[in-house]
């Protein structure tokens, strides 16, 4: 499969390829980090532009990731692609199970999950398999890991563990399906599902260490800071958690057309930015969830928020990518693709990774937006 580039990718040219790879922060899970906080300190142009597309298959929902020189990303057409960061082009294609989940980066290894219930590791250079797992259920959410596991949470109403060979570590049962990507931390992981409950998990044992009763099932991602948690919930309410005393600190719910919370928080010291059903991109005061600006989009936000120093990034299911400035909400730029956008945004050093969930004839697209 050839990739379409519109323009040409200036530091992969000036700097050469293995410069560009070493200017380049990995991207490895969703959210960026394990802690899934999605919130960085780089910078991005004041104006973003595609400098290359890659046509990636029919329905796009996953988010790519990345290892600095090669991002990946699967489709719902049940391939799985490895794409060349610098230039865009494919460097080799496996057929997998349809992906809706995000891949993770371990070493010489990106493992994804598919909706067949498989999670598959790859050798991340030469796309040969090296193990797989069945699981009981359709995977959705992507996995993560400390560097030693790898966490995946399923539909058959599991949290597995697994070590870097493939072997089953342990399972950890849930009351309920799980959508998202556990978050890891000080050597605990959190589990928030369809149980209406978050889990808080010992990584070397699968031992629960703590539980906290939240007020609705959970779609996303939970995100962590410090001391606090933070997970948005399809009752339409987005709540903070003291980790360290696993109790609600507080709840936030939209005065006006509240709706469910799909995706995932991006996390500051001082704002948690989240998007929701009622097509809004919402910012909250961190310690006190007081609300601190929403901005209007014309679709649902599914899609997870990034922060990249002072300013969000947020995609659309309306087929846009809004910049919007982190202090009060006001638009910079608006990006629009060639379908909806319903996976999140990778960062790239200065450039954005986002795939268009087109289904027709042409399919889906992975795009690099940066500066021209």
């Amino acid at each position: 499969m050839k990739s379409k580039t519109f323009i040409a990718l200036i530091p992969a040219l000036f700097l050469g390829a293995s410069a560009f790879a070493e200017s380049i922060i990995p991207w490895p899970v969703f959210r960026g980090s394990a802690a899934q906080t999605a919130s960085v300190d780089t910078k991005i142009p004041d104006k973003l532009s595609v400098l290359w597309s890659f046509p990636a298959g029919d329905g796009v929902e996953a988010t790519p990731v990345h290892d600095g020189k090669t991002a990946y990303i699967g489709t719902l057409d049940g391939k799985f692609h490895a794409v060349n960061l610098a230039d865009g082009k494919a460097l080799w294609t496996a057929k997998t199970g349809p992906i809706k989940a995000a891949a993770c980066i371990v070493g010489d290894m990106v493992v994804v999950g598919d909706s067949d219930g498989k999670v598959i590791a790859f050798d991340k250079a030469k796309g040969t398999q090296k193990w797989s797992f069945d699981t009981m259920g359709e995977i959705t959410g992507g996995a993560n890991t400390d560097g030693k596991f790898i966490l995946q949470g399923t539909h058959d109403n599991s949290l597995y563990c697994f070590d870097l060979n493939g072997k089953e570590r342990w399972k950890f049962p849930m009351e309920g399906p799980f959508y998202g990507t556990p978050a890891i931390a000080n050597g605990k992981t959190f589990a928030a599902g369809c149980d209406s409950t978050l889990h808080i998990i010992d990584i070397q044992t699968g031992k629960e260490s703590a539980s906290v009763t939240l007020n609705g099932q959970t779609g996303a991602s939970a995100s962590i800071l410090g001391d606090r948690l933070y997970v948005g919930t399809m009752s339409k309410e987005v709540q903070s958690i003291l980790v360290k005393d696993a109790k609600a600190d507080w709840t936030y719910s939209p005065d006006v057309r509240p709706a469910e919370f799909r995706s995932s928080a991006a996390t500051t010291q001082s704002t948690i930015v989240i998007g929701a059903r009622d097509k809004r991109v919402h910012a909250l005061d961190a310690k006190t969830g007081k609300a601190l600006w929403s901005y209007l989009t014309g679709g649902w936000i599914d899609g997870s928020p990034v922060v990249v120093s002072e300013k969000v990034l947020a995609p659309s299911l309306d087929g846009s990518l809004y910049i919007l400035g982190l202090d009060k909400g006001n638009l910079i730029q608006k990006v629009t693709m060639d379908g909806p956008l319903a996976g999140s945004v990778a960062l790239a050093g200065e450039m954005v990774l986002i795939a268009s969930d087109r289904r027709d004839d042409k399919g889906g697209t992975l795009f690099l937006l940066g500066a021209k």
